[in-house]
């Protein structure tokens, strides 16, 4: 891949090839991927929060469920 200058502007080139435009700036690339990375993690961490809050929902109705059929007998 043969990269241009683009002109006013350190951080992208242009592909010969292709025409298309490129970031150059490793500094960026790198914060762009700790950014994505971290998106992700927290994407788990509130699936795992959600999975945990259908959990208590599901025992808290039981438990409902529990106390109203003893309620039922007293």
């Amino acid at each position: 891949m043969k990269l241009l200058k683009i002109e006013d502007t350190t951080s992208f080139a242009k592909d010969a090839e292709t025409g298309a435009v490129v970031s150059i700036n490793r500094n960026d690339a790198a914060l762009a991927r700790e950014r994505k990375e971290k998106r992700k993690l927290e994407q788990l961490q509130q699936e795992e929060l959600n999975d945990k809050v259908k959990s208590l929902e599901t025992k808290v109705d039981l438990i409902q469920e529990m106390l109203t059929k003893i309620l039922e007998k007293v």
